[in-house]
Formats: structure tokens, C-alpha cells, sequence
């Protein structure tokens, strides 16, 4: 869209498939075409090793600095184009790489993560409740993690919570068990910077509400748009809505249907709970991926990876980005597995595509990043296609009637 491109909107991070948090910068109204990264570790806010990113297709990559995991830089070039990487340690001591190369038309913020947590990164979240309720189990969500502590003395003690301000949500009772969730409570906007204590009396608990259940639909809920919480009910496979007296418009159900024998996932978020199945299943038909939708060969500065743009072909949604799981090893075990020292996620927009006439050259910077640049012995592990109805950004940030589908 160009220079003039005005940026006015409030950042709030989701965490997709799988990520989500939120969080905005302080300070006054973003810069044209300034686009913000955000970087997070197990759903924590905060810098991570290394962050870099390169204007247009042609632009020198540049080191960024951030803080409190939000990084900043502006695009200058005529198309919009930009990318963006970020480097982390995993649990395994390998490296995690992400790359992501977008239009400023399609997003205005990049959302790298989840990194792997360190101890650091999370706190305990002690809720004092009712002593009638001791010897119960309980569920905590925030952000995109969950604990299932029983409640013993008044108490429950939920460890290795993300840090970071969200909605919790509080169940007495827990999805799956045999007796299901009896109470819900939701504390809005907790700040947890470091271990939290939080009180809830019997008026903050409300009673469940049943809803009805769609077949071969689950169900989850976001809350506050970035707690990520467990729509089951229990063991009867039972759904419940959102409190009445605790809902807001910022809360979403996602319901999802997925199909692995033709390998896709299909989402739909709905800020209301339908009367009827928000769709039926028998229409999500995409067409399948092409068995030649990607190729790879080697060059003299690494890699080059070629992209055949697939068309879901259904009504309404179209491809949204690619995503490309790539590993690079030096040695294999005595069993003959690889040994992955860095792992590389390679988000490549559609419009990012269209650019580069659908050959994407793995990227070689130099500088701290150059032993993290591909080289020894590497393979493409997949790909995944996802569409949508809605804009890369309204992808990491859910809303209202979005529609999403992945595939792979």
C-alpha cells in the first residue's frame, strides 16, 4: 500500500496453533509505515537472542534492538515489502529461527513465537477460594497455558504460568474429568510479573452454562482474546458457553473441525454462541494440496524453494500465507535420525509470494546471525497452506465471523 499507509491500530498479540498474549507499546501514535515485532517465549512478552529484519527485497538486513519483547523498524520501500527473523535457544540446545517475509498491505505486526520458556519466564498464580471447595480439582488458563491443580486448604497453587497481563480463567472442576467444571470464574487483566496471589469468594464464581454440541465440531474458547481455554465440558463430551454475567465482546468461541485423512484443520470464530451448527462439515472440501506444490534446489548461496500458489477453492476464503518447516543437521545418530542444531519456520505471504515470482532464496546474513545461516546438511520437513476471509494480521489476531483454514 506504500508509504502512506497510517497505523492507528491497538496491537493485541494472539498466540494458533496453534500462541497468543497481548500487548501494547506505551507511547504516543506508531510512525507511517512503521511495522512492530512482537516476541514472546512460552506466551511471555520479552526479547529473545536475535532480531533482525531487511527492507524490500533487496535491502541490507539490520539488527534490531527491543524492548520487553517489542522491536520496531520502518519499511521505506515502494512495494511495502519487508522481512523479518528471529533467533532463540530451544529446550534441546538447538536454535529456533523464524523467518517471516510480508507486504505492509497484509500486516502492520509480526508475532515471533512461542520461544522455549526458561524459569524466568513464568511465575505461580496462588487463587485463594471457599474452603468448601477443598479437595476439588481445579483449571487455570491464561494466556496459552493451563494447569489442573486440586484445591487443598483454601488454595490452589498453579506453577509455570506464562508472565504477562491477561484474562485468567478459573474452573472448578476440569474439562474431561467425570464430573465436569462446576464453577467459572474469570479475573480480568491480571498482570503477572512474578509470583501473584489472587482471592475469589463465592460471588465470583458463577454457575456453568450448558450449550449445545455440534457433531464432529470442538469447541475452545479465547478469552480477552488471548487466553486460550477448554470448551469440553466432561467426559460426556458436553460444551458450555461463556458465563452470561462474565462475558464481554473481546471474548471468542473457536470452533473447529479437522479432517486428517485429507489433511486440513478448518476454524471458525463466532464473539456469540449459534443456535444451530456454525457450519455444516460436509462443505469443507478444499482441494488438496498438489504433490508438486514445492520444490527445493541448491544454489550457490544455499537454497532456493519454489512455491506453486494453491487456491483452496472455497467460497470466500483465500490463501492467506505459506508456512515451511525446515532443519538443518551435521551429524545423525547411531540410530540414523538426524541431529538438528537449528530449526527454521519460513512464513511466506502470499502477496511476499506473488513479489518474488514464487522462488523464495533461503536468506544469508552475516554478522551474529552468520552461524545460524543454513549450511551443512538440511531438509524441508513440509509445508502448510493457510486461507482465510480476513487478513494475515486478523489471523494472529482473531475476530468476529473469521474464518480459517490450514492444510498440508
Amino acid at each position: 500500500m506504500g508509504k502512506k499507509l497510517y497505523l492507528g491500530l491497538v496491537i493485541v498479540v494472539l498466540l494458533l496453533i496453534f500462541t497468543i498474549f497481548s500487548c501494547v507499546p506505551n507511547g504516543g501514535t506508531p510512525a507511517t509505515n512503521v511495522v512492530t515485532v512482537q516476541t514472546n517465549k512460552h506466551g511471555h512478552l520479552t526479547n529473545i537472542e536475535l532480531v533482525y529484519a531487511k527492507d524490500g527485497l533487496n535491502g541490507t538486513w539490520t539488527k534490531l534492538t527491543g524492548s520487553n519483547g517489542i522491536y520496531t523498524f520502518e519499511v521505506k520501500d515502494p512495494d511495502g515489502l519487508y522481512s523479518v527473523v528471529g533467533v532463540d535457544k530451544r529446550y534441546n540446545e538447538a536454535s529456533e529461527v523464524i523467518f517471516f517475509n510480508a507486504k505492509l498491505s497484509e500486516t502492520n505486526s509480526v508475532f515471533l513465537g512461542p520461544f522455549t520458556a526458561t524459569e524466568e519466564d513464568a511465575a505461580t498464580i496462588t487463587v485463594n477460594l471457599p474452603i468448601s471447595y477443598n479437595g476439588k480439582q481445579a483449571s487455570v488458563f491464561f494466556l496459552h497455558e493451563h494447569r489442573f491443580p486440586t484445591i487443598e486448604s483454601g488454595k490452589l497453587i498453579a506453577d509455570g504460568i506464562p508472565k504477562g497481563k491477561a484474562d485468567a480463567v478459573i474452573f472448578v472442576g476440569a474439562p474431561w474429568s467425570e464430573t465436569g467444571v462446576e464453577k467459572i470464574a474469570i479475573i480480568r487483566n491480571l498482570e503477572v510479573n512474578s509470583d501473584k496471589t489472587v482471592t475469589l469468594n463465592d460471588s465470583d464464581l458463577k454457575d456453568v452454562e450448558p450449550a449445545e454440541v455440534f457433531q464432529d465440531i470442538y469447541l475452545n474458547w479465547i478469552v480477552g482474546g488471548t487466553s486460550h481455554v477448554f470448551g469440553t465440558r466432561n467426559t460426556n463430551g458436553e460444551f458450555h458457553k461463556i458465563p452470561a454475567s462474565l462475558k464481554t465482546s473481546s471474548d471468542l468461541y473457536n470452533f473447529s473441525y479437522g479432517d486428517w485423512v485429507n489433511n486440513f484443520d478448518y476454524y471458525q470464530y463466532q464473539s456469540d454462541y449459534p443456535s444451530s451448527s456454525p457450519f455444516a462439515t460436509d462443505t469443507i472440501n478444499p482441494t488438496t494440496l498438489s504433490e508438486t506444490i514445492l520444490s527445493t534446489q541448491t544454489t550457490t548461496d544455499g537454497m532456493r524453494i519454489s512455491i506453486t500458489p494453491h487456491n483452496a477453492n472455497i467460497s470466500g476464503l483465500s490463501t492467506t500465507f505459506y508456512l515451511l518447516d525446515v532443519e538443518r543437521y551435521k551429524d545423525v545418530s547411531v540410530w540414523g535420525f538426524p541431529i538438528v542444531d537449528v530449526y527454521y519456520k519460513v512464513y511466506i505471504s502470499s502477496g511476499y509470494l506473488q513479489a518474488i515470482s514464487n522462488n523464495y532464496d533461503f536468506p544469508k546474513i552475516s554478522g551474529d546471525f552468520e552461524k545460524f545461516n543454513l549450511k551443512d546438511k538440511y531438509f524441508v520437513q513440509g509445508i502448510v497452506v493457510t486461507s482465510s476471509n480476513g487478513t494475515l494480521k486478523d489471523y494472529f489476531v482473531p475476530k468476529n465471523n473469521l474464518k480459517v483454514l490450514k492444510q498440508w
